[in-house]
């Protein structure tokens, strides 16, 4: 009997295809290499997890980085009829007593025929020398609005990377004499406004009478 015939026979006998234990290498084969491939990915992924950390750990900045309305503190409007003078919404920072007294003599030449410049000028260095700052802040005015009414709200918001300062007409203001000067005293954080070269950042209070 040729001896091909009789392995043949004998792999009968035992219980075994033709080609058996190929198939079985070529499975247990395949059954490796899957569970290989496996394995590297889960590796891979882990490393891009580590390489590739959530954008919302990252910093977003500060919201006065960016233009758009801005946490302040209206500290008061001082309005005074005829005190002239334009608005402005560019606030000047008061951040010490030189400063106020530049700011104060501007407003007084706002009236140059009356006392009413004067008037406004005292009552707003009143308002600043009375005023709390806290660390870290600044007080700024404006002139907010030339006209009737007084303001009781103001806007304060980064336009352009500047600081503004605005104010809605008030409810009467279609009822005065004459025109009246409102400027707004606000409380700002220091970092949005430039301040002068040795500014010692406080102010001296009024004098007792």
């Amino acid at each position: 009997m040729p001896r091909g015939e009789r392995e043949q026979r004998r792999q009968r006998r035992h219980g075994i295809r033709p080609g058996g234990r190929a198939g079985v290498r070529r499975a247990l084969a395949a059954t490796l290499t899957a569970t290989a491939l496996g394995t590297a990915g889960a590796v891979l992924a882990a490393c891009g997890a580590e390489q590739d950390p959530d954008p919302r750990d990252a910093g977003s900045g500060t919201p006065t980085d960016h233009d758009g309305p801005v946490e302040h503190r209206l500290v008061e409007v001082v309005t005074v009829t005829g005190a002239g003078g334009k608005v402005s919404t560019s606030p000047t920072p008061l951040p010490d007593s030189p400063s106020l007294l530049r700011y104060a003599a501007l407003l007084r030449g706002g009236d140059p025929s009356g006392d009413a410049g004067d008037v406004l000028a005292d009552e707003v260095t009143a308002v600043v020398e009375g005023a709390t700052v806290a660390e870290g802040d600044v007080l700024a005015a404006a002139v907010v609005r030339v006209g009737c009414g007084t303001p009781t709200e103001v806007v304060v918001e980064r336009v352009d990377g500047r600081l503004e300062v605005s104010a809605e007409p008030a409810p009467d203001a279609a009822v005065c004499e004459a025109p009246e000067t409102s400027v707004a005293v606000v409380e700002v954080p220091a970092g949005l406004l430039p301040v002068e070269p040795g500014a010692t950042r406080s102010i001296e209070p009024p004098d007792p009478d």
